[in-house]
């Protein structure tokens, strides 16, 4: 329906991870975050080649429940002339533990024998962690918030 609409666009994107970060004075760490979030798709009215929002919006759905292996949870689109697509994603859980050491400003963390360094900041009891490149988080994420507990 909508192939090869070059006019089409990432709308908003919004993604939260929650869960624990625990880094211990015995120079271990732990890692529990699910990741949640939406993203959305904008296509003007000319991409729908005749349909209405409301034939994409069926489209989608028929897609989203037909896939085997579903990465999305559900999916909706709205509009009058122009369509936006909102997309939930299914909650992803990663975890991994291993050591860290810190050097500078970088954490470096092991786990099975993978080593990733982890800009970070501290003021007060938050931490930010930049470009994370622990195990099963997404490339787009670019930083972490977290806060002492």
């Amino acid at each position: 329906m909508v192939d090869g609409c070059p006019q089409a666009s990432i709308g908003a994107v919004a993604f939260t991870a929650t869960g624990p970060i625990t880094y211990n004075a015995d120079l271990t760490y732990a890692v529990n975050l699910t990741l949640n979030g939406t993203f959305a798709f904008n296509f003007p009215g000319a991409c729908l080649n005749g349909a209405s929002c409301a034939d994409l919006d069926a489209a989608v759905k028929a897609q989203v429940a037909a896939d085997t292996t579903p990465t999305i949870q559900s999916a909706s689109c709205t509009g009058s002339g122009d369509c936006v697509c909102t997309f939930v994603a299914l909650p992803q859980t990663t975890g991994e533990s291993g050591t860290y050491t810190i050097s500078g400003s970088s954490i470096i963390s092991t786990s099975n024998g993978t080593t990733d360094a982890v800009d970070y900041c501290v003021k007060g009891s938050t931490v930010v962690f930049r470009e994370p490149t622990m195990a099963g988080m997404p490339s787009e994420v670019s930083a972490i918030v977290a806060e002492k507990q």
